[in-house]
């Protein structure tokens, strides 16, 4: 193991949102898979980790790379004359350097691409192999720690053939939007939101920021009648909204 790599500790939350987008996962691919008018599945995690995390009682758990991984290599064994790529991006090059060492070997059709640098050049790079290509039905996880979205990153991904999941840290936003005075965080906190401070500190709950990010989805996204969304929000025990997917 790579002497720079820590190990997060994750709890209960986050261990099922793994599990979250895993079953969705499964549900995506077969249903693509026996779709004639895919011949290749893409499936991208812009900040996808080291793969690895300990949970509360130290065990050591798969995060999303993983469990996706093992998924949709086999959908590639199950389905040779379909294509399957797999991208997987982290700041950390440590966490990279871990993650590779445990995703699946690369097959006829399935291959696994990693690459180490900010989440969002790494999107706006890859979205310029993606244009046009109707025969690819991609999957994009962006799944920022805190309440931080680029949509210029996103934006064509979400006007592109594929799907977009955005984990929305909405924990972040309440917490601490009210106290943000510094150039930073009113920065991250504007251009998640698309609006000026004032208007956002004025937000009453959740619904309010959750709605705010649905209403961009809509205005981004060009062909209005292909547009479909979701919220899955997950509670803590003690009912508190901690993200929204």
């Amino acid at each position: 193991m790579n002497e720079n790599l820590v190990i997060e500790k994750i709890r209960p939350h986050t261990i099922k949102k793994f599990e979250i987008v895993e079953e969705y996962v499964k549900s995506w691919a077969q249903k693509l898979l026996n779709n004639s008018s895919c011949s290749n599945l893409v499936f991208i995690d812009c900040m996808s980790n080291c793969g690895q995390y300990y949970d509360e009682n130290n065990n050591l758990i798969e995060g999303t790379a993983l469990r996706v991984a093992k998924i949709l290599k086999q959908c590639a064994q199950d389905y040779p004359n379909k294509s399957i790529d797999l991208y997987f991006n982290d700041i950390d090059p440590a966490k990279i350097d871990h993650l590779e060492t445990l995703l699946p070997s690369n097959k006829n059709n399935f291959h696994v691409r990693v690459s180490k640098g900010d989440a969002n050049d790494f999107l706006k790079e890859l979205n310029k192999e993606f244009r046009n290509n109707r025969g690819s039905h991609y999957l994009l996880f962006y799944d920022p720690y805190e309440a931080a979205i680029d949509w210029d990153a996103i934006t064509p991904f979400l006007n592109g053939w594929g799907e977009v999941i955005i984990n929305h840290m909405v924990s972040d936003t309440l917490r601490a939007i009210k106290t943000a005075k510094s150039d930073k965080a009113v920065k991250k906190y504007e251009g998640t939101y698309l609006i000026d401070i004032e208007k956002l500190t004025s937000y009453k709950n959740k619904d309010d920021f959750e709605k705010r990010i649905e209403d961009i989805i809509k205005a981004v996204t060009m062909i209005k009648n292909m547009i479909y969304t979701f919220r899955l929000s997950h509670f803590l025990i003690r009912e508190t909204d901690f993200f929204t997917i």
